[in-house]
């Protein structure tokens, strides 16, 4: 009788115990999760902004869509890239590397020094990679507005 209760005894903590480290694991992950989104966020938050302006003005309920002072001082710091030269002079990079991370994005590259050829189609996973490695150059990019004479722009990141 005595060995059962020490065997519904142990059994017992250890159910205890499973629950409490599926309880801190469970804890982790959030966490995890939760940086995770943050530094996703983060890095498109310009992307988002657009793309939540944009369903905004579409769906016809916005009374006001201006933008601060503040974002337009901010508007001030972007430079627009037209170019992958105009990219390379300004945050660096090996040529070749740079090259195929633009054209994966689905930028193009200009025959002469004239017009672009053709239109403009991006591929978002790989702009996301041209991104990420722009970032780590220092800088941060996001997509130039539709009609805007520049493929997309990038301003140095803050150090402060």
């Amino acid at each position: 009788m005595k060995e059962h209760r020490l065997a519904k005894h142990d059994t017992v903590q250890s159910t205890q115990l499973q629950v409490q480290w599926l309880s801190e694991l469970g804890e982790y992950f959030l966490a995890a999760m939760e940086r995770a989104m943050r530094r996703a966020f983060d890095r498109e938050r310009e992307l988002l902004t657009k793309a939540l302006q944009q369903e905004l003005r579409d769906s016809g309920d916005v009374t006001q869509l201006g933008r601060s002072v503040a974002s337009l001082e901010d508007d001030q710091q972007w430079i627009g890239i037209e170019s992958l030269s105009r990219l390379r002079g300004l945050v660096g990079g090996r040529f070749q590397q740079l090259k195929a991370r633009w054209v994966d994005a689905g930028l193009p590259l200009r025959a002469h020094r004239g017009d672009r050829t053709g239109k403009v189609q991006i591929d978002r996973d790989a702009w996301l990679e041209l991104a990420a490695w722009i970032e780590r150059q220092g800088y941060e990019a996001r997509l130039a507005a539709d009609g805007s004479e520049y493929l997309f722009e990038v301003r140095e990141i803050s150090k402060a």
